[in-house]
């Protein structure tokens, strides 16, 4: 069970990314919150404070003076990231004399900070009963109040956070000069190595004639190699390393040794379902880095997953000779230790 703690370290740490994330779209002059950011307010709020507000801009869009309300509680809000005077003064002048009736409380919900102090017209303020010091809320405010709340009401939040914050942050990210939002998927991706020898002369003396000539090695297949290993996510290319390490070296399909093991004991020694290891495996597969080899035990013949590319047999063969971490060398991809 997940305690009150840990609910509102959660909640805490999204809204202080959300207001960093505000002031810094307000530095740009992003004023503008989308719908996304408007209903995920009004979920939280009705959470909160337990109301039933609906978004007014979907009936009417850009509902003048106020974007949320609850006509059964006679509550409404405008929803803005702008905390400054005129917006308020705006927001009150903007209201109709339907809303007067509709509701009976104002208040505008700043996401982010609001300013430390306004100066309204009190004719203005007076005609709204609105009350600079209770009516105008930030997101500390929610968060006092969220501090407070019971355990029904964080685990609602919880929930909520869980399902829709990340769109939240995705719709009100800014764009930077060069195109690139922080949420793009580009940021997650694993860096390719870039680490490729630049002759390999340590291998000559492993591999047979059609791949090395008079003591030169053929640098070309190797740099391939490592071009598509590079390429394979790293998580998925350490299965290279454990088939060597947990398997075991023979004569297969080919007409060389490679290194191969039965798909059972990678599946029960890395504790994965038969769908994950299988998904592993599709991956090695279509990278032409491993393929079904075939032995006997016994009476009975098996298939076994087996490194099919000669030249990473051979470079499994060089790495142990020398008592090198295999592990290392397809993690790190830094293959200039075979270079002289």
């Amino acid at each position: 069970m997940i305690t009150r703690g840990l609910i509102i370290g959660k909640i805490v740490d999204d809204i202080a990314g959300l207001k960093y994330q505000i002031q810094t779209r307000n530095k740009l002059k992003l004023y503008d919150l989308t719908k996304v950011s408007e209903d995920f307010c009004r979920e939280v709020l009705n959470i909160v404070y337990n109301l039933d507000l609906i978004n007014l801009n979907n009936e009417r869009v850009n509902e003048p003076g106020i974007d949320l309300g609850d006509r059964r509680s006679k509550i409404a809000y405008q929803i803005t990231s702008t905390k400054y005077s005129p917006k308020i003064k705006a927001t009150l002048e903007a209201i109709t004399d339907e809303q007067k009736n509709d509701y009976e409380t104002f208040l505008v919900f700043i996401v982010g900070e609001k300013a430390t102090s306004y100066t309204i017209d009190e004719t203005l303020l007076n005609e709204f009963s609105f009350k600079i010091d209770q009516h105008i809320v930030d997101l500390d405010d929610l968060l006092k109040d969220i501090m407070v709340a019971d355990i029904a009401i964080l685990d609602s939040l919880y929930s909520l956070f869980q399902k829709e914050f990340r769109q939240v942050r995705i719709e009100l990210e800014p764009v930077d000069s060069e195109g690139n939002f922080e949420s793009s998927l580009y940021n997650q991706l694993e860096q390719i190595p870039s680490k490729k020898p630049e002759n390999a002369n340590k291998l000559a003396d492993f591999f047979d004639d059609d791949v090395c000539d008079d003591s030169t090695v053929n640098l070309n297949i190797i740099q391939e190699l490592y071009s598509k290993l590079s390429k394979i996510p790293r998580v998925t290319r350490e299965l290279i390393p454990i088939i060597a390490e947990r398997g075991t070296k023979r004569r297969f399909n080919h007409l060389y040794d490679e290194y191969g093991i039965l798909p059972q004991v990678l599946r029960n020694s890395l504790r994965l379902t038969e769908s994950e290891l299988q998904s592993e495996i599709a991956i090695l597969s279509d990278s032409s880095v491993i393929y079904f080899g075939e032995n006997y035990i016994g009476e009975v013949l098996h298939h076994y997953v087996t490194l099919t590319d000669m030249t990473i047999n051979v470079i499994i063969d060089w790495v142990l000779e020398n008592d090198i971490s295999l592990s290392k060398m397809f993690n790190t991809m830094d293959w200039t230790i075979l270079d002289e």
